[in-house]
């Protein structure tokens, strides 16, 4: 800063004598000469810097005669304040500038009246101020509750900074942005973190992130800040750049809660932003969703390839040459069965009955234990033509036989489920052998006995349901065939021919060495389903055959002299065996496969932070869980040991009680998925603090809903801290709703404070004043002789009527605080008793005026209010209208009251003097009085208008000057 460009100050500055000195020494008035400094341009004024300050001044602003600092540097809030201003305005201008301020701040406390004036290149500034003067107990009691009203305003304070801390430690991002273009106004340390590079307060959102405007973010701001709703947006996805240098945005998912902030007036200023990053959560939902889409993509395939295996399996089932079923659960119900199984009991259903209910003639027998112990133990059970008893329609039971086999079943668990039976039903080759075996027996007894019967066995060879072959001599010439053989052989010519050559194929597989044993030690050779390749007579490749035989030696006069071939087909039985075989196998591989996929995806499920549970059957038993599910639901109290296979409600009771498994029966009815959010744990684990989020699913094997798919969520930390911040948007509610109070009271206070202490030194200095001079022509006239009686009389008259306006002045004053200090107090009251009262009151002014006063208040017989502001109301009005009369016409005043659901109105009208427009823009102002040749003070409609104001009412006027006016009061019931 530099001083003004004069170097030299006036002569009578510079050294003050005679008359100036002496009356700057004993002015009870501030007198201060400041010299201008301005800024390096030498063309704005930026301080001034004193030049003197007389005694006056020391006193009242505690400085010496020269100060040392500049005006600004001892009183910064002189700035804010206007003083600055108005010294600069005086010194550029040379004209005569004023101001009136209430000074409170730098060390002074007091009501400051100032002139200011340009003197040649100094500014000379006279000011005084009301510290010096007793208070009065009104003005006492102003100050007070402006006392009260700062020491609000510092509580508030107070409550504003902790807040401010609370918001500082909070591990949620949290912002305000204030005006329009939502400037960031404030920023938590979460937040921060976020914009590590980038320095926020004082910038737009729209500069730091302009993408959020694309995306939506901004017009959310914007509904918020022009509406005063709060906004609250759940996982909205936005894409960020949190650096500000263009980089690759960042995918985000946020809880967004916008709140609006109101200044001390109640308008909207700003808008507090709650963004919390749920990012984590939600992409790890996404995640487990996907694997459980993935899931449901294979178990869907699987499904397809086990439906395309199962029909595939069916027709072989269907098409096998063998009883095929599935008996299913320890009473081994049936499940499954092939045509050729029903075929066995072609009278009874079996499909969905236990075994031994559709077949009772089992029970009593060997095979009933056979397939329990199966069932029990897993051992693979295998019978060779076991008679198995049938009962026939007419409740015979006979016997038949079957090759059969008992397998269990097991299901995705490796648990026992079921068995599979294969049958083959070999009574008639059974009953062939057995009538073989006999005939042998007897044809060879009897071959022995009698070689005259031979032709009579060959007749009975030729009967036999098997190939029959009687070779002779070592060579084993082919003596005798029968047509069973012969079909057998396909028609080729063998009678004579040693077999080896008929039959080659014999020979190469190793049959002819059998028979060269038998005929050679005579031990009879026995084969069982023996495999032999037989060529096919068309060029094609051998073809495979499975027979049973029997070679046995023959004599005759007792010398061996052949070997008899009895021979069984038995491919047909064998290749369906072994079919149902490969079928058996295909199965196993199946489920070997569907438990590793299942096993590879649970691997993938127990790696993941969120609780798993899958759950089957309408039961809802427990088929896995992984170890963040046990995390999050321990099974407490449960001593049953493992918790596979078990129901949910049985180990976790307090699900059912909070209606969680009525939702599992609800999905697993209707295939539609639930979501239960941000759950109490303490439903579940009594005391718990935790939150959760459940989300039910349902899964398909097959197309068809076989259980539900439970995920669970740990929402704490989100739902915490959201409840933290509505607890701290509550407190700022309350603590604004109480501020936006205290700086309405505040601003009232100051203004009476500041209108007082003006009218004050105003309208009090004449009563003052006046008293000064009577007591100084009472003092006169009682020293001059002889005193007149008559004179003094007089002179006390005129003290006595100064003294009563100086009480009733302070007395209005005194209403007025008293008015703000009572606050509002209501109760019914008797709208026409009040009014009577009144009308005794005014019956002197009344009759006065020779007027007539019309009420009629039967339309409003109720009011609910203070019964001395509702009369202190009426009393004015009526008053006035009869006081302010026309001189050529008698006073016609009328009231009437009305009322509505929400108001009551009071309306005076009258014919007197009536106002003008200037006069109607000032009625209301503090002592101010329009006409003067009525006594008043100008408190009346000030006072009331203040109690209207402070009930939330309302008071007009309607006037014509010299035709009357109509005055209309609305207050709240």
């Amino acid at each position: 800063m530099f001083p003004a460009s004069e170097p030299l100050l006036p002569a009578d500055v510079a050294q003050p004598t005679g008359f100036l000195h002496t009356l700057l020494t004993m002015s009870l008035t501030a007198v201060a000469v400041l010299r201008p400094l301005y800024d390096a341009t030498h063309s704005v004024i930026e301080d001034f810097a004193w030049v003197y300050l007389n005694a006056a001044g020391q006193r009242m602003l505690q400085q010496p005669e020269r100060p040392a600092a500049s005006l600004r540097m001892l009183f910064p809030a002189a700035q804010a304040d206007g003083v600055f201003a108005t010294c600069c305005r005086a010194y550029e201008t040379s004209e005569l500038q004023r101001h009136h301020t209430n000074y409170q701040a730098d060390g002074l406390d007091g009501y400051f009246r100032l002139v200011a004036q340009r003197y040649e290149n100094v500014l000379v500034v006279n000011f005084t101020d009301t510290n010096d003067q007793p208070r009065t107990p009104v003005e006492q009691a102003l100050r007070d509750t402006q006392a009260a009203e700062q020491a609000a305003r510092a509580e508030a304070e107070a409550q504003r900074q902790r807040f401010y801390e609370v918001l500082m430690a909070l591990p949620a991002p949290v912002a305000t942005y204030q005006g329009p273009d939502h400037v960031y106004h404030f920023v938590n340390a979460a937040y921060r973190r976020y914009f590590p590079a980038q320095d926020l307060p004082g910038r737009s959102l729209r500069q730091v992130l302009p993408e959020a405007e694309e995306q939506g973010v901004l017009a959310l701001l914007d509904h918020v800040y022009q509406t005063g709703e709060p906004s609250y947006q759940q996982e909205l996805e936005v894409w960020l750049d949190h650096t500000g240098q263009g980089q690759q945005r960042r995918q985000f998912f946020l809880n967004l809660c916008f709140y609006p902030l109101r200044d001390a007036q109640g308008r909207i200023d700003g808008v507090l932003d709650f963004s919390y990053d749920v990012t984590e959560q939600v992409q790890a939902r996404r995640h487990l969703e996907e694997l459980n889409q993935e899931l449901e993509a294979r178990v869907q395939k699987r499904t397809r390839q086990v439906q395309q295996q199962s029909q595939r399996l069916a027709r072989l089932v269907q098409e096998a040459p063998a009883a095929i079923a599935l008996l299913g659960g320890p009473e081994l119900v049936f499940e499954l069965l092939n045509d050729d199984y029903q075929a066995l009991f072609p009278e009874r259903p079996l499909l969905g009955r236990p075994l031994l209910a559709a077949v009772p003639e089992l029970a009593d027998t060997p095979l009933a234990e056979v397939l329990q112990k199966v069932y029990r133990t897993g051992e693979t059970f295998e019978g060779q033509e076991s008679p198995v008893p049938f009962a026939d329609p007419d409740g015979q039971v006979r016997n038949r036989y079957f090759d059969f086999i008992y397998q269990a079943r097991y299901n995705e668990f490796d648990a026992i489920d079921g068995l599979v039976v294969f049958g083959f039903d070999v009574t008639e080759r059974v009953r062939r052998r057995q009538h073989t075996e006999g005939l042998q027996t007897q044809l060879l007894a009897a071959a022995e006995q009698r070689g005259q019967l031979r032709q009579e066995v060959l007749k009975v060879f030729q009967q036999a349901p098997l190939s029959v072959l009687v070779l002779r001599g070592p060579a084993h010439v082919v003596d005798y065939i029968n047509d069973y053989g012969q079909g057998l052989i396909a028609g080729r010519e063998v009678i004579g021919q040693p077999l080896a050559e008929a039959m080659p194929d014999m020979l190469a597989q190793g049959f002819v060495a059998l028979l060269d044993q038998a005929y050679r030690t005579g031990e009879t050779q026995r084969g069982h389903e023996v495999r032999m390749l037989v060529d096919q007579a068309d060029g094609q490749p051998p073809r495979p055959y499975y027979f049973t035989f029997t070679y046995q030696a023959y004599e005759e006069a007792g010398q061996r002299v052949g070997v008899a071939m009895f021979v069984t087909d038995v491919t047909a039985p064998v290749l369906a065996r072994q079919q149902t075989e490969r079928l058996q196998a295909e199965l196993l591989r199946v489920a070997e496969r569907r438990a590793q996929e299942r096993d590879d995806l649970y691997q993938v499920v127990a790696q993941t932070p969120v609780a798993v549970l899958l759950l089957r059957e309408p039961a809802h038993r427990i088929d896995y869980y992984n170890a963040a599910f046990l995390d999050v639901f321990p099974p407490e109290g449960w001593a049953g040991g493992e918790l596979l296979g078990r129901e949910l409600a049985e180990i976790y009771p307090r699900m059912r009680a909070a209606g969680l498994v009525k939702l599992l029966d609800e999905v697993f009815a209707t295939g539609v998925s639930q979501t239960v959010l941000e759950m109490p744990l303490a439903e579940l684990q009594p005391g718990s603090p935790r939150y959760i989020t459940l989300a039910y699913q349902p899964y398909r094997e097959q197309g068809r809903i076989v259980g539900v798919a439970a995920l669970a969520y740990d929402a704490t930390e989100q739902v915490l801290a959201r409840q933290q911040v509505q607890l701290l948007n509550e407190q700022l509610a309350s603590t604004n709703l109480g501020l936006n109070t205290a700086n309405t009271q505040l601003t009232h206070a100051n203004a009476d404070l500041d209108t007082f202490i003006y009218t004050a030194s105003h309208d009090l200095r004449m009563p003052v004043a006046n008293l000064e001079g009577l007591l100084a022509a009472l003092r006169q006239e009682l020293l001059d002789e002889p005193v007149i009686k008559r004179d003094v009389e007089f002179i006390m008259g005129l003290m006595d009527e100064s003294i009563k306006r100086f009480q009733t002045t302070l007395g209005h004053l005194t209403s007025i605080i008293e008015q703000q200090a009572n606050g509002l107090r209501r109760e019914p009251l008797d709208l026409a008793a009040l009014v009577a009262e009144v009308q005794l009151d005014l019956a002197p002014l009344l009759a006065e005026a020779q007027g007539e006063l019309l009420v009629d208040v039967q339309a409003c017989p109720i009011l609910h209010g203070s019964p001395k502001d509702v009369r202190s109301i009426v009393y004015n009005l009526l008053s006035n209208a009869l006081k302010y009369r026309a001189p050529g016409r008698p006073a016609r005043v009328q009231l009437l009251a009305t009322c509505d659901a929400q108001w009551a109105e009071l309306r005076v009208q009258d014919n007197g003097l009536g106002l003008s427009s200037a006069q109607q823009s000032q009625l209301f102002g503090l002592f101010t009085r329009l006409h003067d040749h009525v006594e008043g003070s100008g408190v009346g409609l000030y006072s009331i208008k203040r109690l209207i104001d402070n009930r939330g009412g309302t008071i007009t006027v309607e006037s014509a000057l010299g035709e009357g006016s109509t005055f209309r009061v609305r207050l709240p019931l």
